[in-house]
């Protein structure tokens, strides 16, 4: 326990034991468990968000002009985010390709791809992201939302669903506890 340690170390040095114990961790240096990590005196956590899923056509990559608008409108809530990671992951219908599709996508999950790789190239360059900020998967059909034997149902099953990850500061603690730490 830090705050045994340091209350035990302040009286080993208020009465001369001749022992010496070893020197505490800066608070700096510690990352603690729960995506919770300290850097100098801030202590921040990474927060986890999913955006509403980008939905696409039948057989399509290409987002309609109310999603364009969406990716576009991300930029600008995420800008501001320190230590941005995002995972795009691309769904389909268990519809067949077209002979046209399955000529440019080679199946299912090859059209997921492309479409999580579309709302990736729209974030990456203004929001500056790196390679390793990035994570783009194709799941195919092998993950439904609904049932693809209704339209309603294929249509909810072909999107790109973002999971963002983020820095942001940890709430403070009272200053009782932080005393103790």
């Amino acid at each position: 326990n830090p705050g045994v340690l340091r209350l035990t170390q302040a009286l080993m040095t208020k009465f001369n034991f001749g022992v010496k114990l070893p020197e505490r961790q800066r608070r700096s240096d510690v990352a603690s468990e729960a995506g919770t990590a300290r850097h100098g005196p801030d202590v921040t956590r990474t927060r986890q968000i999913r955006i509403e899923p980008v939905r696409f056509a039948a057989g399509t990559r290409e987002l309609d002009p109310h999603d364009q608008r969406r990716v576009r409108q991300l930029v600008d809530d995420l800008k501001h985010k320190e230590n941005l990671r995002i995972r795009f992951i691309g769904h389909s219908d268990a519809q067949p390709l077209s002979k046209r599709g399955m000529a440019h996508y080679g199946d299912n999950r090859g059209l997921s791809l492309a479409r999580a790789e579309q709302v990736a190239q729209m974030l990456i360059e203004p929001l500056e992201l790196r390679p390793d900020q990035v994570q783009v998967d194709g799941r195919g059909d092998s993950e439904p939302l609904g049932d693809n034997a209704t339209a309603a149902g294929r249509a909810l099953n072909r999107r790109v669903e973002l999971v963002v990850l983020f820095d942001e500061p940890a709430p403070q603690q009272d200053s009782h506890v932080r005393a103790f730490l």
